[in-house]
């Protein structure tokens, strides 16, 4: 299992359920004041767009070239790399594989689907042409379950209310 992890590029921390909903809280509140400090307004749908706060989510669909399978273990430390790069900037929410390790899926903040395909085809596993990408402005109606928070609770939070 552990190899399994490390494959992954994943770290096994075991927590209780009361753990991870206190860094759950605690990454949400972190994110609230980041969201807070660049004036990003989430969900006005392209309203800001121009001026360049990031507003919108977009869904990364990243897919395996089947024949280049066996370089993209090669380039993984850099595909990490970036994907921390991008977790640390605040543009990027979430981020991991599917389970049969088909497709890489990550959400993005940005002002336009134009800045969020630039910056996902700045992904080494793109721009080396590994994999293909695709992607999809999401409107998110519900958080997965934070112990209670939801998008509105989030967006609220980043609104400093």
């Amino acid at each position: 299992m552990r190899e399994r992890f490390a494959i992954l590029g994943a770290v096994p921390f075991p927590t209780t359920p009361q753990e991870l909903s206190d860094l759950t809280r605690s990454d949400l509140e972190r994110l609230a004041k980041t969201i807070r400090a660049a004036g990003i307004k989430l969900g006005q749908r392209n309203t800001i767009a121009n001026k360049g706060i990031p507003n919108m989510w977009y869904l990364v669909l990243s897919h395996t070239v089947p024949d280049k399978k066996e370089s993209i273990q090669a380039h993984y430390e850099e595909h990490r790399r970036w994907l921390d790069d991008q977790h640390r900037s605040g543009r990027m929410m979430f981020s991991g594989p599917t389970t049969d390790r088909a497709y890489g899926i990550y959400v993005l903040l940005a002002a336009s689907l134009e800045e969020a395909k630039s910056i996902a085809a700045q992904d080494p596993h793109h721009s080396r042409g590994l994999r293909t990408m695709e992607v999809l402005e999401w409107d998110p109606r519900r958080a997965f379950r934070m112990d209670k928070y939801t998008i509105a609770d989030v967006e609220k939070m980043a609104k400093g209310k």
